[in-house]
């Protein structure tokens, strides 16, 4: 039950994510951290004694190593990544791109941790065992969507919505389980 409203609670920041407008590299700029490497004219504007600018200087640090760190773990964790996009809202940074034929939409905190991320693609990708366990169950339907959830230690949660001509099922499997999430008719 836990693992359900966690997936419900997923659904609707991700599409409430997705709802939102994109932009390209939402992340500002750094200043300039090396005065011996700053303009004479940077040199001469900057005050030592202007607390302002020094904490403007240091929020725009804290921001660069949060997007540093943001960065890096995307590096690390996705491969062939193309199209990136960054979103940015009060609580969290969502990177939107592109891995192939699937997409994926990455969500981290304010800090630059990692809290989830939502892989979709089509019945073509989907591992043979949990396309197998879908066919053994539900053979009538056709496969139109999947969604790969990962979030803290939970990975391996897929969504499938599947549809024949009169409805709509969305299924939810994990450890070889299948929950029925939604069971529709069309209209």
């Amino acid at each position: 039950m836990i693992l359900v409203s966690g997936v419900i609670y997923t659904s609707l920041l991700t599409g409430y994510a997705t709802a939102q407008k994109a932009t390209n590299a939402a992340f500002p700029a750094p200043a300039v951290a090396n005065t011996a490497a700053a303009s004479e004219d940077e040199k001469s504007t900057v005050d030592p004694t202007d607390k302002v600018a020094f904490k403007e200087m240091k929020a725009r640090l804290k921001a660069a190593k949060i997007n540093l760190k943001i960065t890096n773990d995307l590096e690390k964790n996705f491969k062939n990544v193309s199209n990136l996009r960054w979103h940015s809202e009060e609580k969290v940074t969502v990177a939107h791109f592109n891995m192939g034929e699937k997409s994926a939409r990455v969500v981290y905190d304010k800090k630059g941790n990692w809290l989830f991320s939502v892989i979709t693609y089509y019945k073509e990708q989907l591992p043979k065992d949990i396309a197998a366990m879908v066919e053994a169950n539900y053979g009538g339907f056709d496969i139109t969507l999947v969604q790969e959830i990962s979030q803290g230690s939970v990975a391996g949660l897929y969504k499938i919505f599947l549809e024949t001509r009169t409805r709509q099922v969305q299924l939810l499997i994990y450890n070889d389980e299948i929950t029925v999430y939604g069971d529709f008719k069309k209209g």
